[in-house]
């Protein structure tokens, strides 16, 4: 088990550098002639020019050396492995401080924490869910908050990185002689390449997102879309359904905006029956994100994603239907998803609202569709 690390969170500049060049897995014995983790270490560090000078003066490269012994090749799955963990403490704890500087106004600091206490997949987002090798339970964590519910965003952050964080982390550590073990059992057989190892390590650990290939070809843990992540999923909780599905009740919301043609049958006039809802068209025309909580800086943060998934955002979601001659149809959606109510003019009075939402969204099972964020205002 590793010794606790220090609760301050390291400088993410200096984080990033002292990583970025990691040791070769197998270093090569001391001797005169290079060897291939001779060059590729050169390369890093030197480039490929000094490389080829020091070739030609020095002669051709030794053959590979053998693969270490199993000991030494668990040792370095090992360091790995660690390093990724404290990557992921690092970016977490970059996270948890951003998202305390953009809801530095908001005051229900105890029911929010409360509520991020009841379920923490907010702090386990990055990992992978392909394998087991590190699969932990959450159960129990974030549970305590000695001594007392947090009152403000200093308490919020002392609590999320020693009840969560930290706990996550150690629980990760716990399998971390397991996983490198069926690591090695995979790659017996398929040689021993640094950059094939680490690769493995990390998938099995993080979602591909969270993986980022620095200079040499190296693939390391990636802090700051760690704490993107983070940041991200605590604000959405922050602006979560707190009272009855009415937008301008609620902190947090979505709004679709489509134009509806092929709803009017040849001949229509105000109060005759529409066309089946099956034949309506539907054309998004763009939408609007809105938080409260945090504001125009919460509402960039979730911009930095190429698309919002409302559908796992408990947040209101709103339908707002358009035709060329004024009609008008709003749908309200709960923070789970559920229709709540309706608002229409005399052309939308008729149609089943249930109908008209699993219609519009009927390429995503009547759920809320991702939207570019692009599109969002």
């Amino acid at each position: 088990m590793q010794t606790d690390r220090t609760t301050e969170t390291p400088d993410r500049a200096a984080t990033e550098d002292r990583v970025a060049e990691p040791a070769p897995l197998a270093p090569a014995a001391p001797g005169r002639a290079l060897n291939h983790a001779n060059v590729l270490a050169l390369q890093r560090s030197a480039g490929n020019h000094a490389t080829t000078a020091m070739l030609a003066r020095d002669g051709p490269v030794a053959a590979p050396p053998k693969a270490p012994p199993d000991d030494q090749k668990l040792s370095q799955l090992r360091d790995i492995a660690l390093l990724a963990i404290n990557t992921y403490e690092d970016g977490a704890a970059d996270g948890i401080l951003d998202a305390k500087g953009t809801l530095s106004s908001m005051s229900g600091w105890g029911p929010f924490v409360t509520a991020l206490a009841g379920n923490v997949i907010w702090a386990a987002a990055c990992f992978s869910t392909g394998g087991t090798a590190f699969a932990i339970s959450l159960v129990g964590i974030g549970v305590g908050m000695s001594p007392s519910i947090p009152k403000n965003g200093e308490d919020f952050a002392a609590w999320a990185k020693a009840s969560v964080i930290k706990e996550i982390r150690q629980r990760l550590e716990s399998k971390v002689d397991s996983a490198t073990k069926d690591t090695l059992a995979k790659l017996g057989t398929d040689g021993w390449d640094d950059n094939k190892v680490r690769s493995e390590i990390l998938a099995q650990l993080f979602k591909p997102e969270f993986v980022k290939v620095i200079a040499g070809g190296i693939p390391m843990a990636d802090r700051a879309a760690i704490a993107h992540r983070i940041h991200a999923d605590i604000l959405v909780r922050a602006n979560r359904q707190v009272a009855d599905p009415n937008p301008m009740q609620n902190p947090g919301y979505v709004h679709y905006n489509y134009k509806v043609s092929g709803h009017r049958p040849p001949g229509y006039q105000f109060g005759d029956d529409l066309a089946p809802v099956e034949r309506w068209k539907f054309a998004l025309t763009g939408g609007e994100l809105t938080m409260e909580e945090g504001g125009a800086t919460a509402v960039a943060e979730l911009k930095k994603d190429p698309k919002l998934k409302p559908a796992e955002m408990p947040f209101i979601k709103v339908i707002h239907l358009t035709d060329d001659d004024g009609g008008l149809l709003v749908l309200t959606i709960d923070g789970k998803n559920a229709y709540f109510k309706k608002f229409s003019n005399v052309v939308f009075q008729r149609p089943d609202p249930q109908s008209v939402v699993k219609a519009v969204w009927s390429d995503s099972a009547g759920l809320p569709p991702e939207i570019e964020t692009s599109k969002l205002k």
